[in-house]
């Protein structure tokens, strides 16, 4: 990655940057919750992988695939907290000066340059009815229902 060479936006960026200061609070509060959250980037690219590796074979319900529905169920939850931990500053979006910041944090259904998708819950909820988890009697732990 170079260093950006357009006025425009290094001064967006510094924008940015200030408007992550004035908001301090909601930022700190924000970057709490998301240290509970798994590595999304290393996830997904796994779940990728054993996609795209097991894409022409067929799968047999093993232990394998019982971990890989439990990483696929982790990201679908922590996915869906996205939205709850960058709420209060996707509420003060409106006062940024930067305008990709201010992009980033706007639904897309909202204006026209938002960034911030508005329709991943319905797809996060229609994969969450696909995939039913039992309770293991007897166990704190869960399985997917055949």
């Amino acid at each position: 990655m170079s260093p950006l060479l357009n006025i425009q936006q290094i001064v967006d960026r510094q924008n940015a940057v200030q408007d992550l200061i004035d908001h301090q609070f909601e930022l700190n509060a924000s970057h709490l919750k998301m240290r509970s959250l798994p590595d999304l980037e290393k996830l997904l690219a796994r779940i990728f992988a054993y996609s795209i590796k097991h894409r022409i074979k067929a799968i047999y319900f093993e232990d394998i695939s019982l971990k890989k529905l439990t990483e696929f169920r982790t990201l679908l939850v922590a996915f869906k907290r996205t939205e709850e931990i960058l709420g209060n500053l996707m509420k003060k979006c409106g006062n940024f000066t930067s305008d990709r910041l201010r992009c980033l944090l706007t639904p897309d259904d909202e204006s026209s340059d938002g960034l911030f998708p508005s329709r991943y819950r319905e797809a996060l909820e229609s994969f969450e009815r696909v995939i039913v988890w039992k309770r293991v009697p007897g166990s704190d732990a869960e399985i997917p229902e055949p």
